[in-house]
């Protein structure tokens, strides 16, 4: 059965100030961060992709061939990002799902898990995120959101709250258990990426 219609969000704005280059155009075995992560989320059924945040001449069709969409927030973190993603929901989809770019081995069937998980949960349930089988990790940055999550992240980020999880705090979120621990695994510094190296690049 394909999955209920969802727009999918890159995340590609941060700073990358621990890998000290961009992570979004971080070529790793042939292709670029952020391109790899769209790839993913086109691979799970996404109806769409956007990358949010980040520089257009790099992102976009000039260069990876992204559609971009600009972070109404620059510069304040995921939380922003996210929120600008739900507000860009178009009328006839109602989840968005968001992966960051620096999720380096995630695969489609991670984006599927919490897509579906979201579908199966109670109207209630406004997000679906994924979370380590040992349930030490949970990752706010893989998750779906339905579009009834932007009110309560819109109010949290107004507020002055920019850390994802402590908005979460007013939401139901349904937790995924992933069935392979790798597929959280961050590209925060150069040695995180381990024998695959990896260079800067545009497309």
């Amino acid at each position: 059965m394909p999955p209920p219609p969802f727009l999918g969000a890159v995340l590609t704005g941060g700073r990358s100030t621990r890998m000290g280059r961009d992570k979004a155009t971080l070529v790793v075995g042939g292709e670029a961060l952020a391109a790899r992560t769209a790839r993913v989320l086109e691979e799970a059924g996404a109806e769409s992709v956007v990358a949010v945040g980040g520089d257009p001449a790099v992102l976009g069709l000039g260069g990876l061939g992204l559609a971009v969409l600009a972070d109404l927030h620059p510069g304040e973190g995921p939380l922003g990002a996210i929120v600008t993603a739900l507000g860009a929901l178009p009328p006839s989809i109602e989840v968005v799902v968001v992966l960051a770019c620096d999720l380096w081995l995630v695969e489609p069937e991670a984006v599927r898990a919490v897509v579906d998980a979201l579908d199966g949960a109670p109207a209630s349930a406004m997000a679906a995120m994924a979370r380590s089988p040992d349930g030490a990790a949970w990752e706010p940055l893989l998750a779906a959101y339905r579009r009834s999550a932007a009110a309560t992240l819109g109010e949290a980020f107004a507020a002055g709250e920019r850390v994802v999880q402590r908005s979460l705090a007013g939401l139901e979120v349904v937790e995924v258990v992933l069935a392979d621990p790798t597929w959280l695994s961050n590209a925060n510094r150069p040695g995180d990426l381990g024998d695959q190296g990896g260079h800067e690049g545009r497309g």
